[in-house]
């Protein structure tokens, strides 16, 4: 479920490629990045590289230059274009109709533009700053107001090609900072809590485009930032509680295959994290278990307009809370979680020299890293219906 956007996107972009993109967008916003470490670049004796962005529209199968340009048969084309569109294309065929350069081409790929290629970015830290403030997102009877900050550093990224064997690559790191207040609401009463969370609701918000250049090689990274809720309840009555999420993680993805085969992937993970959750009210009998997904982020990258590696990364909450009459008093019970779950992979397309049959994915983590809230205790049962402030 996408909502309306009602937070802020505020990319703050430190650096002297800043761009005048603004901060909130209706689509993706853009930030343009261009520090790196070029080692080595050696082109095919075909290839041309442009090497900033130059006045071109990108189509499926034509490339629109302004301007008179003189391009051969068979020629290989890279660069981006001023709207930040990657090109990475084998010319057929090139006429000059007076105004502008019409190309027409077809796919090509790195193996087809480099004999040799060992770059990577020197970045120290990518300064671009997500941030959403008092979001309020409503499920029907459960609902969240969110405060939530994520900052990426993209400055883990290498391409490497040499003896027609390509080596892929990157290791974001995100910097995360979550507050939530979580309120629900119940009013189905069972004699036993369901086994599975069942999902309640997603949503997205804005995206951010991040382009910069690994030596002379244009890529995009994509964020989109967004948040879910599952859950599982036997329960009358309405709660309350506030979590927080402080940290960052680092996960890797290695890729590398020949020309034409399917690559082999390895993966890491470095992670760091404080959490804490403050249950505020209580007013309710029964069992419930709710899962929050906050941040979850997806990660795309398109190297020279193919499609490159793709991570999904995010920090859960999961928080069982339970309250039974036992005489005159009442059994409470209180378990929070603090979890990760890091996939990642390569999706179908020509990264590798052919077209993938499938989607390439790999489980780097799903699991709960520790406990951070535990309580047992007994009250009085003329407190069910009293507020209560831990």
């Amino acid at each position: 479920m996408k909502l309306p956007i009602s937070a802020c996107l505020l990319l703050t972009l430190l650096s002297a490629c800043q761009t005048n993109s603004p901060h909130l967008l209706p689509q993706a916003a853009t930030t343009q990045l261009g520090s790196f470490s070029q080692s080595r670049a050696i082109p095919q004796l075909n290839t041309q590289v442009f090497k900033s962005a130059i006045a071109v529209q990108v189509l499926a199968d034509r490339l629109i230059f302004e301007g008179q340009h003189s391009f051969q048969q068979g020629q290989v084309l890279m660069g981006r274009s001023s709207q930040n569109v990657d090109f990475l294309r084998r010319v057929r065929s090139s006429r000059f109709d007076g105004k502008q350069t019409q190309v027409e081409t077809q796919a090509a790929n790195l193996f087809d533009a480099y004999q040799e290629l060992d770059v990577s970015t020197s970045q120290s830290k990518a300064p671009e700053r997500i941030s959403i403030q008092q979001q309020r997102i409503q499920f029907g009877q459960f609902e969240m107001l969110v405060d939530l900050g994520i900052q990426a550093d993209f400055s883990k990224t290498r391409i490497r090609l040499k003896d027609k064997q390509l080596l892929i690559e990157m290791a974001p790191r995100f910097e995360i900072d979550t507050r939530i207040q979580n309120s629900y609401r119940f009013d189905s009463l069972a004699s036993t809590l369901a086994p599975e969370l069942k999902p309640v609701g997603k949503f997205a918000f804005t995206a951010a485009n991040f382009p910069l250049w690994v030596g002379p090689i244009p890529l995009i990274f994509k964020v989109k930032p967004g948040a879910a809720l599952e859950m599982a309840q036997s329960a009358q009555g309405n709660l309350k509680l506030a979590t927080q999420v402080e940290g960052s993680f680092q996960p890797s993805l290695k890729l590398e295959a020949r020309l034409g085969e399917t690559p082999r992937i390895q993966s890491d993970l470095q992670e760091d994290f404080t959490a804490k959750v403050s249950p505020l009210q209580a007013n309710f009998t029964g069992e419930t278990r709710a899962r929050v997904h906050l941040p979850q982020i997806s990660l795309d990258s398109k190297i020279a307009g193919l499609i490159g590696p793709y991570l999904e990364t995010g920090t859960y909450i999961d928080t069982q809370w339970s309250r039974r009459p036992q005489s005159n008093q009442i059994q409470e019970s209180i378990r929070s979680q603090l979890g990760l779950s890091i996939y990642g992979g390569l999706s179908a397309g020509q990264l590798f020299g052919k077209e993938l049959a499938s989607q390439l994915r790999i489980k780097i983590v799903d699991r709960d890293l520790k406990e951070i809230y535990r309580q047992d205790h007994l009250i009085p049962a003329e407190a069910l219906n009293v507020l209560s402030t831990r």
